[in-house]
């Protein structure tokens, strides 16, 4: 960006400036109220809700999360209350000598709680972690729900 010929700096263009740094850096949309503040634009891990299909079968229900990139022991599953929580954290290695050009993939922790139906067990018949697509088999048997780890393979 340069200075205009009275030496004042366009603000339009320099918040826009900011807006597409903060968006590479985040991979989100300045938030942008009345005023613009520092906090906003701190280095902070940004959360990120991976996407979740559920599908219901006769005697079970399989939930399949997205989470590119996690590695199987960043993660964890558990159901508790009624409601299946699933928790990850992906961290940016630094490669030596390297200098971020570009950074768009958001870092940090994800989070995603679903709420299970009423009257089953929801006792887990399986998890998988294959190609970043996490898979949970739980059981529709009625029954009452208990609280546990769900192990993923």
């Amino acid at each position: 960006m340069q200075p205009h010929d009275n030496g004042s700096l366009n603000i339009d263009a320099a918040l826009g400036d900011v807006a597409r740094i903060y968006r590479s850096i985040t991979g989100q949309d300045l938030p942008l109220g009345n005023t613009v503040r520092a906090h906003y634009l701190a280095n902070v891990p940004v959360r990120s809700i991976p996407a979740v299909d559920c599908w219901e079968l006769e005697k079970e229900l399989l939930i399949v999360v997205d989470l590119p990139g996690i590695a199987r022991d960043s993660l964890q599953v558990r159901i508790e209350q009624g409601l299946l929580h699933v928790f990850a954290r992906r961290e940016r290695g630094p490669l030596e000598s390297a200098r971020p050009a570009a950074l768009e993939r958001p870092m940090g922790t994800f989070e995603r709680t679903i709420v299970l139906p009423r009257n089953i067990t929801a006792e887990p018949l399986g998890a998988e972690l294959v190609d970043g697509t996490l898979r949970i088999r739980l059981s529709r048997k009625e029954g009452p729900m208990v609280s546990r780890t769900v192990q993923v393979s």
